[in-house]
């Protein structure tokens, strides 16, 4: 009975992932080989830092949605509301159809990363939501730091 009450209570190790997972969505195009390939831009000071050209739509994407789990997470620290659950789960979504929408899906690992790093975000969403599904805007309230 204790590990079920356990899994129920909203945890900060939980928002933590996802500020990590933030993060490292937004790293990925910088360290993973994919981000090279595609309609690329050259010339600029971003790739002059890389040494190679860069896919800026993939770029943008990854920085974009980053920041999106990146700002839910933190919001999820200090206020306690459903729609950043929602938020996540949506940019998860988003980060693992990303590669067949934006046309990347042939590029690599690149695909494979925002695929498994988006469903990462989207579970961890759904299971948020889940522990904070019964509980009132009151008792939502009470849990904010």
């Amino acid at each position: 009975m204790t590990r079920i009450a356990f899994l129920k209570s909203h945890r900060t190790w939980e928002d933590y992932l996802g500020i990590f997972l933030g993060i490292l969505i937004v790293m990925t195009p910088f360290f993973i080989a994919g981000a090279t390939r595609g309609h690329v831009w050259h010339n600029s000071f971003l790739e002059f830092i890389i040494g190679r050209p860069i896919n800026h739509a993939l770029m943008l994407n990854a920085l974009v949605v980053g920041l999106v789990v990146f700002i839910f997470a933190t919001f999820e620290l200090t206020h306690r509301n459903r729609w950043e659950e929602v938020g996540q789960v949506l940019a998860g979504i988003w980060l693992m159809a990303s590669p067949f929408v934006l046309s990347y899906a042939a590029t690599g690992q690149l695909r494979w990363w925002h695929f498994f790093l988006g469903a990462l975000v989207a579970l961890l969403g759904f299971y948020e939501f889940w522990q904070d599904w019964r509980l009132s805007d009151e008792e939502l309230a009470r849990y904010e730091r």
